[in-house]
């Protein structure tokens, strides 16, 4: 099965987008299969590949039908999203659940749903210490009616926003880190901001051992045309994108490890924003989009239970942002729990 997909760049990123996107054939192929290795066969030796960390972050995926650019309301018809694995059709299945961009080729055999999805991600209970690290590699992200220089108004404030509703409604503490990774010298500078957040993070995790989850919260970049909103509850909310990279680029026509980006936790990462997705489009069909798969690590490899979450976009508001956190606790703790 082949899927063309069309890109649409992240506005801030107009020279990876010319570097190699477009119209995108995507096409499986056998990868992916360290994610459940099968111990009978015998691996393939293949060039590692020493590539630098992208810093400049995601993009813009414009879906079958535009799914992403319409406004989907109650009032309008909600996009079939699975809640379920049908082990019978999997390419169906793999092809409502996700994206890949153009440098990822996965065989739909190797995906290994049914394993991810029957994953245990229960947190221990065994202490009153946060449980959750909430961090943003690129705090500076914004909204359309962000107030200049204040932070609640920036990913930031969702930061807040999620630390608040975890313990004031499920009675979840956790850390919320507001470094700012992506400024130097008083200047926004995303190159380089994955290492430096990486660097801070990783040191407040070896001072909090007890810290399971790690969540990464960013926004997406997208044509000032394109809307991701859904109502939920009666109120406008961001639209919501997992994210996860897989550490492996295709290279000369196969699937390449990039050697310098190891992240050992890159099956539990995958069950993890899978089962979130289950459940997310269980409870809020038509709040999340595809979950998407790129070649670098990002921030996913310091926790087993790691996740990188695109809420919304530039084009949402403040408000529609914020809204995004309810479900997002909810789902979150419903997979925990």
């Amino acid at each position: 099965m082949i899927y063309k997909i069309n890109y649409i760049p992240d506005i801030r990123n107009i020279c990876s987008y010319i570097n190699g996107v477009g119209k995108v054939v995507f096409k499986t192929a056998d990868v992916m299969k360290y994610y459940v290795p099968n111990k009978t066969e015998k691996t393939k030796e293949v060039t590692k590949l020493n590539i630098k960390e992208q810093d400049d972050e995601i993009y813009q995926i414009k879906q079958e039908e535009l799914e992403e650019n319409k406004t989907v309301t109650p009032q309008k018809s909600i996009p079939t999203v699975p809640t379920s694995i049908d082990i019978g059709n999997l390419e169906k299945t793999i092809g409502k659940l996700y994206l890949f961009e153009s440098t990822v080729s996965i065989a739909t055999k190797d995906m290994h749903l049914e394993k991810l999805v029957n994953e245990k991600l229960t947190v221990t209970q065994d202490t009153d210490k946060p449980k959750i690290l909430i961090f943003h590699t690129h705090s500076q992200e914004d909204f359309v009616d962000s107030r200049a220089g204040n932070e609640e108004d920036s990913v930031i404030g969702l930061g807040n926003r999620l630390a608040n509703i975890l313990y004031t409604k499920y009675k979840i503490k956790s850390l919320h880190d507001k470094g700012k990774y992506d400024v130097v010298k008083g200047k926004l500078h995303r190159d380089g901001s994955y290492t430096r957040a990486g660097e801070n993070i990783e040191k407040i995790l070896k001072a909090n051992p007890q810290i399971e989850v790690v969540i990464d919260i960013h926004r997406d970049g997208v044509p000032e045309s394109v809307k991701l909103v859904h109502d939920v509850n009666k109120n406008k909310t961001a639209r919501i994108m997992f994210v996860n990279g897989v550490c492996e680029k295709m290279t000369d026509g196969k699937m390449q490890k990039i050697n310098n980006l190891p992240n050992n936790y890159i099956s539990t990462n995958m069950a993890f924003s899978l089962q979130m997705q289950l459940e997310a489009n269980k409870r809020f069909p038509g709040l999340m989009r595809k979950i998407l798969i790129k070649p670098y690590r990002y921030s996913l490899y310091m926790r087993p239970k790691s996740l990188l979450v695109e809420i919304g976009a530039q084009t949402n508001t403040v408000t529609e942002a914020k809204n995004a956190m309810e479900p997002l606790a909810e789902v979150l703790t419903k997979v925990i729990g």
